[in-house]
């Protein structure tokens, strides 16, 4: 038995806690006792008993053991099918080894190679228990194999008390979510939600109907009822109850459930009590208790089983009658009757486009999804047909549902039948979104915009080209949309980001103005608006307050589709970093990547990876960062899609300063593209910017930092922001040659507003401290570079804390953490100081631009320090060093 059994059969979400695995650990051990190897998995119906043991079973067959499955009813005991040929090549290793033993126990694991499974211990009789379990015991001492018993009660084992014993509890929704995962279930987030309603925590249910639905054609998927498996098996039992019930008393429990799953809304109180009336037969069979103004099934599986038993004219006669029941709106009405017609009727069709268009203002995108599919279905017209097939791929893209777009224009395509501009503006945008921004994407939509007229098509086209634009971050893109824009009327929202874009318009009067119409513009519930929104907040930087106002008209419009939930967590990751609480970024990301990983989403990917890679680099990890700059670059490059590439490439900077590595971070932002409004806001801003001044101030090119903090200036416009303004005036004070620097740098730090941001804070610290003490004004200095090192230090900033201590140690200053090697007087401070940074690996030149010292005064020193320390070349000097430190 090895340890790849514990691991992979009933490890989390099945269980919530490391008791399990630890039980599982302890069973596999040598030391284990005979106890200690029979395990008892112990649940009410519904919790995952069974479906634990099956992944056993599966799991261990694939890791080579022999599995026997054992159940039983009464007095017969059952085995499937291979568990007798396993159980008689057991026995007669039992026997020998027991006497061979001398009827002692097992010593080795030579032949754990078996695990017995048994299933529902508390439906066997007295009689069949007990001799079980002397079997049980008798194999396990003499084997050491492994038994696995699930029971309602653990007190039907004898000895149970003595027993390891896990219970199983029904899966929270995050536990559900990751099982669903781990199989493979790939379902809409409304059809997801619903299978979670309909679970109840249940494994078995999560995994059997979630597999069918999984399997059903897109149009299945995307439509709003659901088609429950009629084949599903769910428990004999719970079916074998339901069938003894009359059919009046069946079709009352239908109702019920579909309430309570299909509308996410128990019964009301009157209508629970008139249904409570005509139960009482299921209310004497125990499946059912009419408590607290509810009707609560006894298990999710006996609800399950009365979906699933139903046929579809019986679900549609449920449906109807449930919506009555419960508060749903009356635009719900032509989606039950869409379910279930089969012929045509226009007359249907519209009604279904009219509750889509009110499916959307509840903020229901999945109905207006299936509304809409289902209008195009019935319609009788090819144009409506087109128009609708449009209609429903535009929803569907911003909604997450790429599956929907790519098959509405796979039938076109066979009906041979062009596309829309709505269904090219969603087939581009699925595309910019999956695989990054597309050149003729761009073109075909620019052309259209300028054929049809203002309206709801243009508006749509416009937020996919800006959507390009930004995933893309070209500044040429962003001039050619604005030049075929021109002056015409688009939704507030589209005019909320053009406003952005241009800095000239920075006005609070005018920003106001459009943020009241944006907000009106919403109240029709139009997916696209959230990606434009999303976008809006991208453009502006963290210490601006409209960041915040545009945050809450995103939370306003925000449904639980896939996609907003993705860029809701890129948001949140993104603000995280900026505001430095880098120590739960990981989580933030880790969740992003993984909604958008599901999705498809490979653009969000990339973008995601490229931000991680800012935060390894602030945290000092060299090796991950260039290997994954090294990544984001080609995929950039594959895509086409230079933002990533400059992500990355001001990640490798930012690590690059923090080391020293002036000429590679200047020779980075030489090679990057000019800075202009568009660029510099969706990278990372004018953190860049304070990376190229100092790597050129550095390397005594101060014309390329002036140059760089103009073009920034103009950028940025007449109303720079806090953050802003702090960086331009400390990139001033970094280039000034004159007696100025001292005076720059306090009206930088006295920005208000800039707290929010403490790593660019903790930059601007540091730089102040080391024009400070190349002025020799130490005791100044060194009260920079500590609040420096303590700001990087919260941050978790390991190499540009590394770099604020070693300069706080050249001002004479005493760092609060164990310093770098001593040695014992050998050398002298500087000698020690540029031993270590050789010792690092940086060259004479990056060490003397890091101390502000010569190259040539850097050789000499180490030509001094070698003798001292007995080596006689670089490579010596770590040891040299760690070897001194030690004495």
């Amino acid at each position: 038995m090895t340890i790849d059994l514990l691991t992979d059969t009933l490890r989390n979400p099945l269980h919530k806690t490391s008791t399990a695995h630890d039980a599982f650990v302890r069973a596999c051990e040598t030391s284990s006792s005979v106890n200690e190897r029979v395990l008892v998995v112990e649940g009410d119906v519904g919790s995952g008993k069974s479906f634990a043991l099956s992944t056993a079973a599966s799991t261990s067959r694939a890791s080579g053991h022999r599995v026997i499955e054992i159940s039983g009813r009464g007095d017969d005991i059952v085995m499937t099918s291979g568990s007798l040929a396993a159980l008689l090549t057991l026995l007669p290793q039992a026997a020998h080894t027991h006497e061979r033993m001398g009827g002692g126990d097992a010593t080795d694991l030579d032949d754990a190679r078996h695990v017995i499974l048994i299933d529902d211990w508390h439906d066997l009789d007295t009689r069949s228990r007990e001799q079980l379990h002397s079997a049980l015991s008798y194999l396990a001492r003499t084997t050491q194999t492994v038994c696995m018993i699930s029971t309602r009660d653990r007190a039907l084992i004898p000895g149970w008390s003595e027993l390891q014993v896990v219970a199983l509890t029904p899966l929270d929704t995050t536990e559900a979510n990751a099982l669903l995962l781990r199989n493979d279930v790939a379902l809409s987030s409304s059809r997801r939600r619903l299978l979670l309603r309909l679970a109840g925590g249940s494994p078995l249910i999560l995994d059997v109907v979630g597999r069918a639905w999984s399997a059903e054609p897109w149009e299945n998927g995307a439509a709003m009822f659901p088609a429950y498996p009629s084949d599903a098996r769910l428990g004999d039992a719970d079916c074998s109850r339901i069938e003894r019930l009359s059919s009046f008393t069946r079709s009352r429990l239908l109702v019920a459930a579909v309430a309570q799953v299909e509308f996410a809304n128990e019964l009301s109180a009157a209508a629970s009590a008139e249904l409570a009336e005509s139960l009482h037969e299921a209310v004497r069979a125990n499946l059912v208790s009419p408590a607290r103004g509810t009707i609560t099934f006894a298990t999710p599986l006996l609800r399950a089983a009365v979906l699933c038993a139903a046929t579809d004219a019986e679900l549609a006669a449920a449906r109807t009658e449930a919506a009555a029941h419960t508060s749903a709106p009356d635009f719900v009405a032509p989606f039950i009757e869409g379910a279930a017609r089969v012929q045509p009727s226009d007359t249907l069709a519209k009604q279904l486009a009219l509750a889509a268009s009110a499916s959307l203002r509840c903020g229901r995108a999945d109905q207006a999804i299936s509304a809409t599919l289902s209008a195009a279905r019935l319609t009788t017209s090819t144009e409506d047909r087109d128009r609708f097939w449009g209609d429903a791929a535009d929803i569907a893209a911003y909604a997450g549902l790429f599956f929907v777009v790519d098959d509405v224009a796979q039938r076109l395509t066979s009906a041979q039948r062009d596309p829309s501009p709505r269904l090219v503006a969603a087939i581009a945008f699925s595309r910019v979104v999956r695989h990054g921004a597309d050149r003729n994407d761009f073109r075909q939509l620019l052309a259209l915009l300028d054929a049809v007229p203002d309206g709801d098509t243009a508006d749509r086209l416009l937020a996919v080209l800006h959507t390009l634009c930004f995933y893309r971050g070209d500044n040429s893109w962003w001039d050619l949309v604005a030049a075929h824009a021109g002056d015409r009327s688009f939704d507030p929202i589209l005019h909320l980001v053009e406003n952005l874009l241009d800095p000239g318009r920075n006005n609070s009067a005018q920003w106001s103005h459009l943020l009241a119409h944006a907000e009106e513009s919403l109240s029709d519930g139009a997916p696209w608006k959230q990606v434009s929104l999303h976008i809006a907040w991208s453009l502006l930087d963290p210490t601006d307050p409209r960041r915040a106002r545009i945050e809450n008209l995103v939370a306003r419009s925000s449904d639980e589709h896939d996609l907003p939930r993705v860029l809701r967590a890129f948001r949140t990751a993104a603000s995280v970093i900026q505001r430095g609480a880098w120590q739960g970024a990981d989580d933030y990301l880790d969740r992003a990547r993984l909604l958008a990983n599901q999705l498809g989403a490979g653009t969000l990917v990339a973008l995601l990876d490229a931000n991680r890679l800012v935060l390894l680099s602030l945290r000092g990890d060299f090796a991950r960062t260039r290997a994954g700059a090294d990544a984001a670059t080609r995929w950039a490059l594959d895509t086409g899609s230079p933002l990533v590439a400059r992500i990355a490439d001001h990640a490798r900077s930012s690590l690059d300063l923090a080391l020293g590595n002036f000429e590679e971070a200047h020779a980075r932002s030489i090679a990057g593209p000019p800075i202009s409004g568009h660029t510099f806001q969706r990278s990372y801003g004018l953190i860049g910017v304070l990376d190229a001044v100092e790597a050129a101030a550095r390397l005594h090119n101060p014309e390329r930092g002036r140059a760089l903090v103009t073009a920034a200036r103009a950028a940025v416009g007449p109303n720079p922001q806090p953050r802003h303004q702090m960086i331009l005036t400390a990139c001033d004070a970094i280039l000034d040659e004159d007696d100025a620097a001292r005076f720059l740098f306090d009206s930088a730090l006295a920005v208000s507003g800039v707290e929010e941001v403490p790593f660019e804070l903790a930059r601007v610290r540091l730089a102040y401290g080391e024009r400070l003490r190349r002025t020799m004004n130490t005791l100044e200095a060194r009260i920079q570079f500590r609040i420096a090192a303590a700001l990087f230090e919260s941050l978790g900033a390991s190499q540009w804390l590394t770099r604020a201590h070693r300069e706080l140690r050249a001002a004479g200053g005493v760092t609060t953490i164990a310093r770098e090697p001593v040695d014992n007087g050998l050398l002298s401070e500087q000698e020690r100081q540029i031993a270590s940074l050789a010792a690092s690996g940086l060259s004479n030149k990056q060490i003397a631009q890091q101390l502000y010292l010569s190259p040539r005064t850097v050789s000499g020193h180490l030509y001094r320090v070698f003798p001292k320390l007995g080596i006689t070349s670089r490579a010596g000097l770590r040891d040299a060093l760690a070897e001194i430190a030690g004495d």
